[in-house]
């Protein structure tokens, strides 16, 4: 995972979430924490997408792939490796 990309889903995440008191970390359990809701995940798809250039597949649209920075942007890497 490049640190360019965790560092652009970290600032999404901080742009998108309800919760501007929470400091999002690249481990920062986004539902556990709850950083995001299920409309907050909806607008954080659309974030992700629109500012990152990248599809997320509906079958990559898990909460284990959403559940810190960390794993969003391990999946957004592996979608741009193809």
């Amino acid at each position: 995972m490049s640190n360019s990309t965790l560092a652009s889903v970290i600032e999404i995440i901080s742009t998108q979430s309800p919760l501007p008191q929470i400091a999002v970390k690249a481990t920062t359990d986004l539902f556990g924490e709850q950083v995001l809701d299920s409309f907050g995940i909806l607008e954080l798809i659309g974030a992700l997408e629109q500012q990152l250039g990248v599809a997320l597949p509906t079958e990559e649209l898990t909460q284990q792939n959403f559940a810190s920075p960390t794993t969003i942007a391990a999946l957004i890497d592996r979608i741009r490796a193809g």
